[in-house]
């Protein structure tokens, strides 16, 4: 009786564990700007956005692409390059795709600070993508270096408490050095 109970949990075992791998190896999506939240989304930082439609063949060959480059650039939750990635889906919000004069799919452009910068060109390969980024990021702010205060060390004494001026010559310039600090004022008396 014992054997059919456990023959029962275990039939469900491949389900359980194809859910599990499944549910681990979603993508990462990149956000997607709509014309609700574009200029909002954009209009601080740097932004590489994806205009794609879904019909388009190019679009789905180039989407593993796409969304590797998002997961590398968000890994550890951060973004490594400092630029934000999204998309709009031009077949959705196509009034938003003409305003940011998209003539084909997929085009990826780079915006700073809410203003157009430059549209990608080239293979649209993860090295190449890489690089546009990194070319695009914004500078890292340098750190100053922290600097050590050092306190200067202070007589414990007073050492010419009434002011008094020595002259100084051959006779007694080395005993009066040879007593600790002293300012020297060489001259020319001509």
């Amino acid at each position: 009786m014992t054997t059919l109970k456990l023959w029962q949990h275990l039939r469900n075992l491949p389900l359980i564990l194809s859910l599990s791998l499944l549910c681990s190896a979603l993508p990462v999506h990149s956000t997607e700007l709509t014309p609700d939240n574009f200029k909002d989304s954009i209009s601080s930082g740097v932004w590489f956005i994806e205009h794609f439609s879904p019909y388009c063949g190019h679009c789905r060959a180039f989407a593993p692409t796409w969304e590797e480059l998002v997961q590398k650039n968000s890994e550890g939750g951060e973004d490594p390059t400092g630029v934000k990635l999204a998309q709009v889906n031009c077949a959705v919000h196509g009034d938003l795709c003409s305003t940011n004069g998209v003539k084909g799919y997929p085009q990826m452009n780079i915006y700073k600070d809410g203003e157009f910068v430059e549209t990608f060109k080239g293979a649209r390969e993860l090295p190449r993508l890489t690089e546009f980024l990194k070319r695009h990021a914004p500078v890292a702010p340098t750190e100053e270096p922290e600097l050590e205060e050092t306190e200067l060390e202070t007589p414990g004494t007073n050492p010419n408490p009434t002011g008094n001026v020595i002259v100084l010559d051959d006779s007694n310039f080395d005993n009066v050095l040879s007593e600790g600090p002293a300012f020297v004022k060489f001259y020319a008396p001509w």
